[in-house]
């Protein structure tokens, strides 16, 4: 997929994901973080760390490699 398909995505079927970056959602996209991260598989972190970079979402990407 190239960077020309990955732009619909977020204004489209995943626009709820790019709308966990808005600072007032800090709540919300640790809480999406968390839930997805519970079973500490680390292939799920990846995963979510490929989307992240793909998709260009800092904020969740940051919330998902910091620890704490």
């Amino acid at each position: 997929m190239d960077d020309s398909n990955i732009a619909p995505l977020t204004t489209g079927e995943l626009q709820w994901l790019a709308n966990l970056e808005s600072d007032d959602q800090f709540g919300f996209r640790e809480a999406f973080v968390n839930c997805c991260l519970n079973d500490g598989d680390s292939e799920t972190k990846a995963c979510l760390i490929s989307v992240c970079n793909r998709l260009k979402l800092p904020k969740i990407l940051e919330s998902v490699t910091t620890d704490g």
